[in-house]
């Protein structure tokens, strides 16, 4: 027997001899023909031992754990960034100190999942508990007519077709209805300005931000209010 085929038949035994006493490769090893040691934590991902879909890897590298449950407590000095075990989830502050795996900023909590939040008025479902299911920046599942629920504007603020834009106060610069604060409209064509309802005074009257039902006297002038007032006076008596 020349030396090659007894090197050859040297390495065929060793691989029998590695497959009948169960030989394997620890994390990060090469698993295309040889299984991984911790078949518990691990699994063979792209022929290399990784922690399996259900556990991630922790800080000091030693180990994989299990991954956490939805919105449970999580360790946000944790470096891996698939400690949570339900999509779309990740490690974050809920209140105080305390850490959970909640949903990401575009997505809202279904109770068991997180579910992609409702783009700009567009039909939403007003059963749901969450108060974020919609996308954009103040606006909530609202009633638009009918039985017709969409992700609308909250009452401070008016749609420009992209976005919620908050109200204007009077006095203000607008070009349409429905842009102006409650008891004000926009003149458009006159002014081009937010204007007070009949029956509503600018308050305060420098740099108002608000239409009260109030008349204010203060507003005529001197000369007009004496004589009012007296004249109200000597009818009362």
């Amino acid at each position: 027997m020349n030396h090659f085929v007894f090197r050859v038949l040297c390495i065929v035994l060793v691989v029998v001899i590695n497959s009948e006493i169960g030989a394997s490769v620890a994390y990060g090893g090469d698993c295309s023909s040889t299984a991984c040691t911790d078949t518990t934590t691990n699994e063979c991902i792209d022929d290399l031992c990784a922690c399996a879909t259900t556990h991630f890897r922790n800080n000091d590298d030693s180990a994989c754990e299990t991954k956490i449950g939805f919105e449970t407590s999580c360790d946000n000095t944790v470096t891996a960034t698939d400690q949570c075990s339900v999509a779309n989830q990740e490690c974050s502050l809920e209140s105080g100190t305390t850490y959970k795996c909640l949903c990401t900023a575009a997505y809202y909590s279904a109770g068991s999942a997180c579910v992609a939040k409702i783009g700009f008025e567009t039909s939403c479902n007003n059963t749901v508990t969450a108060t974020d299911q919609c996308l954009v920046a103040n606006q909530e599942c609202s009633l638009e007519s009918g039985t017709t629920y969409k992700c609308l504007c909250t009452a401070a603020y008016y749609s420009d077709g992209s976005a919620c834009v908050a109200k204007k106060n009077p006095d203000i610069a607008c070009t349409a209805t429905g842009q102006c604060i409650t008891n004000a409209e926009c003149d458009v064509g006159g002014t081009d300005k937010c204007e007070c309802n009949a029956g509503y005074t600018e308050t305060p009257t420098v740099s108002p931000t608000t239409c009260s039902g109030v008349v204010k006297f203060a507003t005529l002038p001197y000369m007009y209010v004496v004589p009012i007032l007296v004249s109200m006076m000597f009818l009362l008596r």
